[in-house]
C-alpha cells in the first residue's frame, strides 16, 4: 500500500488518521510555518506551536476540506496527528444531541475486533460562540505490526472536536489529536498538548 492511497482513503476517522500516519509521514516534505494558519472551507485552524527537541509536524495533505498534519514520536511505532475536516451533519435539536451523534459515530468506526475502548468521554465545549462536542477516546489497537510477532498491541489516545458551522449547521468542522504509542510511552501531557491545537480552530469563512 503506498503512502498517498492511505491518505486518499482517510475517513474522519479518529482512529483511521493514526493508523495510516506511519505510512505517510516518509512520502511528505512540507513543514508548515510556525505562524501559519491552514485555511479550509468554512473555518481555519493555526499551525501547532513547534518543541525544542522533538521532530516537526509535516504537511500530510491538504485539500480544501481535509487537513492532516504528522510527525514521528521518539519511540517506535508512536505517531501524532492533527486530522481537521468538513463532515455533514443530520439536523440536531441541541448540544447534547450533537453528544450522542459523535459519540454514536465514533463508536461505529472503531471495529470492536480490532480496538477495545478503555475511556471514551464527551462534555460540551464552546468554540467562537457555538456549542461543539468534545470527546477524548483510550483504546488499545491490536493491528500493529511488530517486530517480536505478527501483531504488538499499542495504544490509541485521541481528542476530538466537533462543531457545526454557525451558517450551516449541517456542515461540521472536525479535528483530531491523537497519540499512537505503546503503552509504556503514553504522553502525560497529551491534555494539555491537544486542547492547545484545538484551540486554534477558528470558524470564519463560508461553507
Amino acid at each position: 500500500m503506498s503512502p498517498i492511497h492511505c491518505v486518499n482513503r482517510i475517513k474522519i476517522s479518529t482512529v483511521l488518521a493514526a493508523v495510516c500516519a506511519a505510512l505517510v509521514l516518509a512520502a511528505c516534505a512540507s513543514k508548515p510555518d510556525k505562524s501559519r494558519r491552514f485555511e479550509l472551507r468554512g473555518f481555519s485552524i493555526a499551525a501547532p506551536a513547534p518543541v525544542e527537541g522533538e521532530k516537526p509536524w509535516t504537511v500530510a495533505k491538504k485539500t480544501p476540506d481535509l487537513l492532516v498534519l504528522g510527525k514521528p514520536g521518539e519511540f517506535e511505532s508512536e505517531v501524532f496527528i492533527v486530522q481537521a475536516a468538513v463532515i455533514s451533519l443530520p439536523p440536531l435539536a441541541s448540544a447534547d444531541a450533537l453528544l450522542q451523534h459523535v459519540k454514536a459515530a465514533q463508536q461505529r468506526e472503531m471495529d470492536p475486533k480490532r480496538f477495545r475502548i478503555l475511556k471514551h468521554e464527551l462534555s460540551s465545549q464552546s468554540m467562537d460562540g457555538e456549542s461543539c462536542a468534545l470527546s477524548h477516546v483510550e483504546a488499545v489497537d491490536r493491528a500493529i505490526s511488530g517486530t517480536t510477532g505478527p501483531t504488538a498491541n499499542t495504544m490509541l489516545e485521541t481528542l476530538t472536536l466537533t462543531c457545526p458551522h454557525p451558517k450551516d449547521r449541517n456542515t461540521g468542522i472536525n479535528v483530531t489529536y491523537s497519540h499512537q504509542y505503546f503503552p509504556e510511552d503514553k504522553d502525560p501531557r497529551f491534555l494539555e498538548r491537544g486542547s492547545g491545537i484545538l484551540g486554534g480552530l477558528r470558524l470564519d469563512g463560508h461553507p
